[in-house]
């Protein structure tokens, strides 16, 4: 009998360890897990989801690559245990693709897992309010109203077409062009050509 009671602090004793450790020293792998990694979408944006299995307090952040930021929005960006979140992505308007990356982790736990989110430009344009016009013999201007997702470079046929740059970049910008006196008696066609860099 005096032998049996002797264990029984000594088991007392090993269980509380056990507890302290298994509280403390966590199995990253089983506190914390994203459903997945990456995050493919189009350059017209939408919902996607992603669920978070989680046996602790989490919260989320969004990181951006570049000055283009605010095109994620998250259902939830702080919670406790398993949720499923939804990842809503604005249009991307830039024929450039963009990059983000979502981090979910707990700092108590020192625990951090990742998405990295990529999502597709849309197709270059450059559209004018004005592509089409005619002069009399004195030439004279004519003001254009250039709307473009990409960066591009002006250039004419003929020199006796005068663009006021030879440059423009994405956004709406006015182009006006001068056109020289004809001093000929025959008619003449030139163009303006603005393509991508």
């Amino acid at each position: 009998m005096k032998h049996l009671l002797r264990y029984i602090p000594l088991l007392f004793i090993s269980f509380l360890t056990y507890c302290t450790t298994t509280e403390e020293g966590l199995d990253r792998a089983e506190v914390m897990q994203l459903s997945t990694g990456s995050i493919e979408a189009e350059a017209l944006g939408g919902e996607n989801t992603f669920y978070i299995t989680s046996r602790c307090a989490w919260e989320a952040k969004t990181s951006y690559e570049s000055d283009d930021t605010g095109w994620i929005e998250l259902s939830d960006d702080a919670d406790e245990g398993s949720t499923e979140i939804t990842v809503t992505l604005s249009e991307n308007t830039s024929a450039k693709d963009r990059y983000a990356t979502i981090e979910v982790g707990n700092a108590r736990y020192n625990l951090t897992s990742a998405i990295q989110v990529h999502q597709k430009g849309c197709e270059p344009f450059i559209n004018l309010d004005n592509s089409n016009k005619e002069f009399d013999t004195d030439g004279g201007r004519v003001d254009i109203i250039v709307t473009s997702n990409i960066d591009y470079t002006i250039t004419t046929s003929d020199s006796w077409i005068h663009p006021s740059t030879d440059s423009g970049v994405k956004g709406e910008q006015k182009l006006t062009v001068v056109v020289d006196m004809n001093a000929t008696t025959k008619p003449r066609t030139g163009t303006v050509t603005l393509s991508n860099n």
